[in-house]
C-alpha cells in the first residue's frame, strides 16, 4: 500500500479512502511538469456555461466520458498518465475487494485532467456521473500542485439516492493502527486537505449516496491539478445512443 488510509466512508456499498503519500515528491514533480508542458488544456462548455477550469480527457478506444451535457471522446493517452493508471490497477483492487467485495478485475480506463489555475478552485456540491462506471464505479482523484480543501455530506432528504436512515460508518485509521468511528448524519461534512501527491478514492455506490465540492476557501491557492481515473465500460455511452435512435 502507497500509504495509510485514512477512510472517509464505508456503508452501504460504499467506500471513500484518502491516501495521502501515494505518490512520491518525485513522481509528482515530473508528472506536474508533464501535464504542464504536454497536456492540450482548453475550456469546455457544459450544460451550466463555460467551465471555471482547463480540462483535458484520456481514455482507451470507446471509453467515451459524459457528464452535465459534455462529451468526452478519447484522446490517447499521455505515457506519464497512462504508467500512473497501471499502478492505480494495481492498487485499487484489492482495496475493492475487501471494501465491496467485488471480485471482478477492474481497471480504470480514462482519465479527465482537470487544471486550476492559481487561485480557483471552488466546485459546488455534486455528485459525479459514473453510469458507465461498471459494477465497482471507480474515481480515483490524484492531486499536483497546491492543495485544496475537500468536502463531503450525505444527500438530503428528497434527492436521488436519499441516505435517509443509512448507517454510514466514518473510519479514521491511525498511524499506530487504532481506528476511530463516527456514524454520520445528513448534518455532518467531512473534510481533508488534497495534499500534492495524495489519492482520493470513491467507489460502489458513493455517488449515490453523497456529494462532494471544493469550498471556497477565500485564500491565495497556487495552481492544483487533478488526474481523476474511472473505470469507464467501453461503448457504454454509444450503445446509450444507439438505444435512443
Amino acid at each position: 500500500v502507497a500509504s495509510q488510509a485514512r477512510v472517509l466512508v464505508r456503508g452501504e456499498d460504499c467506500f471513500v479512502g484518502y491516501y495521502k503519500d501515494f505518490l512520491s515528491k518525485s513522481e509528482h514533480d515530473q508528472l506536474f511538469e508533464a501535464l504542464r508542458h504536454h497536456v492540450p488544456w482548453k475550456i469546455e462548455c457544459d450544460d451550466f456555461g463555460s467551465q471555471d477550469r482547463l480540462t483535458h480527457y484520456m481514455g482507451d478506444p470507446d471509453c467515451t466520458f459524459k457528464y452535465v451535457g459534455l462529451t468526452c471522446k478519447p484522446n490517447e493517452w499521455l505515457p506519464e498518465v497512462s504508467d500512473l493508471r497501471r499502478k492505480i490497477d494495481e492498487f485499487i483492487q484489492p482495496i475493492i475487494e475487501a471494501e465491496l467485495d467485488i471480485r471482478e478485475n477492474v481497471n480504470v480506463t480514462g482519465c479527465l485532467l482537470n487544471n486550476y489555475e492559481a487561485g480557483e478552485s471552488f466546485i459546488p456540491w455534486h455528485s459525479d456521473e459514473v453510469r458507465a462506471h461498471g459494477t465497482a464505479k471507480i474515481v480515483m482523484s490524484v492531486s499536483l500542485g497546491g492543495p485544496r480543501v475537500f468536502q463531503m455530506r450525505r444527500k438530503n432528504d428528497g434527492q436521488e439516492g436519499d441516505s435517509k436512515g443509512t448507517n454510514f460508518e466514518c473510519v479514521h485509521v491511525g498511524a499506530e493502527g487504532g481506528t476511530e468511528a463516527v456514524l454520520t448524519d445528513a448534518n455532518t461534512t467531512l473534510s481533508v486537505s488534497l495534499e500534492p501527491g495524495s489519492a482520493l478514492l470513491m467507489a460502489g455506490k458513493t455517488q449515490d449516496f453523497w456529494v462532494h465540492r471544493l469550498p471556497d476557501t477565500g485564500k491565495d491557492m497556487p495552481q492544483r491539478m487533478s488526474l481523476t481515473y474511472r473505470s469507464i465500460q467501453p461503448r457504454y455511452e454509444d450503445s446509450l445512443s444507439t438505444q435512443r435512435i
